[in-house]
């Protein structure tokens, strides 16, 4: 038995756990029962779940570590002892080897009494130089926390004993002092499994760990990110990138990105022969800066009163996510490049959609945010120079612009990122700094609220496409766009017109450019016809100038003849 520091909390089942265990003992029981000329199974609780409960969280990532049997088999027959004891029978599903997905051993998991619970046995892993895909055996308990990521998740709790076993001597000292190290040389482990880079950054910044100085020295040796590079798939580092910046401390986690010196390998650009407008030294240091700045921002007191009293609007999680996304590529804002039909391309949200292989709409957000940002603060800027501020109308499109898809109902993050801008931009992110330049964009979001246009991205006008055809009798085409598009702006600085108000409107508009038509095409036959016309024009602009009239009466003349 390991002895847990005293700073550490021992670990207590809830009832749920306790009844879970049981029913796993008792299912190993019966496999011994079958063949008893065979060493009993020990089944231990491995990894996050033991680290967890040790600090007195709460925890359903079960990991079941079994020590000679395979985690398929074993769930099949636990599916059976559960069916005979009178309980759900369960559905298992095997994850099956998958060298891409980094997938080396057949694995089972089943939904146990509410918990998500994995199935696997102890193992070790023997990699060589040139593979990323190691050899895999059963292994002992000390085989098997070797080969982790880091001493703190290397615990296992024995369900059969009761206690918490620390193999490598380390991991239960290190939980204590918050300190991050490898099991065993961090050259070893990260080349091993270089994707464990990764892994020590986001549980150093989940938890605010210090990182040991053998990690510290060898992220900064060229080899570790060659086998980066060589070994891991851009959908692995995505998974972990999308954890460091949905956790505690997404601030830190790009800060030690950013000091590993491994920003251009996680954010890499594409890799092919491209030219990148812009270039392709970006500075990764723009990233912990502006992601700093929307720390100071989410905890600031403007930011819950530039939502006051809006019913339609409201900053939560997810949104917290997708700014510390869009501040992650902040370097790469304004480049572009041409795609193999040259066609040019946002260098953000290539990154993000093959480098880090996130969403499409992640991508896209994060990307028209960088952009749409720019324009949101030079409208507020005009907004708080004119006396009365913008009007109702420009401010509507300005949403309507912000609001396209996929950002739609969440076009307030251009605000949000805009006023992160601008205290960039003053090298001041105090509180009392990021509070007053907050003031302006509270003014501006008061403006939106009062004007009733929160949700403009959506407005729809009274007349509908079909209603414009039947109307004017058109028959269906871009024409009808056109109408509506030019019917949505007026229609958006007469919030109390009717629908008899639109028709009117929009028979005006629409003869008042039959007019401008006509006159265009006299104008054009006009100049075709009339040998004499460039004078009687030149004669035209003259006469205007001297405040005379007959040069017009020449054109009507010319047209005529």
């Amino acid at each position: 038995m390991s002895r847990i520091p005293s700073k550490l909390h021992p670990i207590v089942l809830t009832e749920p756990e306790a009844l879970l265990f049981s029913i796993l003992r008792d299912c190993a029981d019966d496999i011994h029962r079958d063949d008893p000329s065979k060493p009993p199974l020990v089944l231990r609780v491995a990894g996050g779940w033991v680290r967890d409960k040790l600090l007195g969280k709460l925890s359903d990532d079960i990991d079941i570590a079994i020590d000679k049997m395979e985690g398929e088999p074993f769930a099949q027959r636990l599916s059976q002892c559960m069916k005979e004891k009178g309980l759900e029978e369960l559905r298992v599903a095997t994850i099956q080897v998958n060298p891409e997905k980094s997938k080396h051993l057949e694995t089972a998991n089943a939904r146990v009494l509410g918990y998500l619970v994995d199935f696997v046995n102890l193992r070790t892993e023997t990699y060589s130089n040139d593979s990323r895909i190691p050899h895999v055996d059963f292994g002992s308990p000390l085989d098997d926390a070797s080969r982790r990521d880091i001493t703190i998740n290397a615990l296992f709790y024995n369900i059969h004993t009761g206690e918490v076993e620390d193999f490598l001597g380390t991991g239960l000292q290190d939980l204590a002092n918050g300190y991050i190290r490898t099991p065993l040389p961090a050259m070893q482990t990260f080349v091993d499994d270089p994707l464990r880079v990764l892994r020590v950054i986001r549980f150093a910044s989940r938890f605010g760990y210090r990182i040991d100085d053998d990690i510290l020295n060898t992220v900064k040796n060229n080899v570790v990110k060659e086998k980066f590079e060589e070994k891991i798939t851009r959908e692995r580092v995505g998974v972990e990138v999308h954890k460091m910046l949905k956790g505690p401390n997404p601030v830190l986690a790009l800060r030690i990105i950013h000091d590993f010196g491994f920003y251009p390998v996680v954010f890499r650009a594409p890799t092919v022969p491209i030219a990148i407008e812009g270039g392709r030294d970006m500075d990764p240091s723009l990233s912990v800066a502006y992601a700093h700045v929307l720390e100071r921002i989410f905890a600031s007191p403007a930011l819950p009163q530039m939502f006051a009293h809006s019913l339609k609007l409201n900053v939560c999680e997810d949104d917290h996510f997708l700014l510390y996304l869009t501040a992650s590529v902040i370097p790469a804002r304004g480049r572009t490049f041409l795609d193999r039909k040259k066609k040019k391309q946002s260098l953000s949200r290539e990154i993000l959609l093959t480098s880090l292989k996130l969403s499409a709409y992640e991508s896209d957000v994060a990307s028209d945010v960088l952009n749409g940002s720019l324009r949101a603060a030079a409208a507020i800027r005009a907004h708080i120079a004119t006396e009365n501020g913008l009007d109702r109308r420009t401010l509507a499109l300005l949403i309507r612009e912000l609001g396209k898809p996929p950002v739609l109902s969440k076009w307030y993050l251009n605000v949000l990122f805009a006023w992160a801008d601008e205290v960039v931009a003053t090298s001041d992110d105090s509180d009392e700094a990021v509070l007053r330049l907050g003031l302006k964009y509270t003014r501006f979001m008061r403006s939106i609220r009062e004007f009733g246009i929160e949700d403009a991205y959506d407005f729809r006008p009274h007349l509908n496409g079909k209603e414009v055809a039947a109307h004017f009798g058109l028959r269906p085409g871009p024409e009808i766009g056109e109408y509506l598009n030019r019917l949505t702006e007026w229609q958006l600085g007469e919030p109390d017109a009717t629908k008899e108000d639109c028709t009117r409107w929009l028979t005006a508009y629409v003869l008042g450019k039959l007019e401008k038509q006509c006159a265009d095409s006299v104008y054009d036959f006009a100049k075709l016809t009339c040998p004499f016309f460039d004078f009687i024009r030149s004669s035209s602009h003259r006469a205007q100038n001297n405040g005379q009239q007959k040069a017009e009466e020449q054109i009507v003349l010319a047209v005529h003849l």
